[in-house]
């Protein structure tokens, strides 16, 4: 069967909230009917900032050197 993943957000039982991502797929059953679903979620709040930090610096450097390549010309 087709697996369709979702990006989200989930309050864990500690009131934080996390970046997760979820993989579902569907199952049927020995008829050919659905059967049910099945899913795992995944904690990727660590990717997630390491994301945005990596951006960060590609900002601030990008900066730095169009700044840089004005003051010399």
């Amino acid at each position: 069967g087709k697996t369709d993943s979702f990006e989200g957000q989930l309050t864990f039982a500690d009131g934080a909230a996390h970046d997760v991502l979820l993989y579902q797929a569907a199952f049927r059953n020995s008829n050919g009917k659905l059967g049910g679903l099945v899913g795992t979620i995944l904690d990727i709040s660590d990717r997630k900032k390491a994301e945005e930090t990596i951006r960060d610096s590609e900002e601030r450097y990008r900066s730095l050197v169009e700044n840089t390549a004005e003051g010399i010309a």
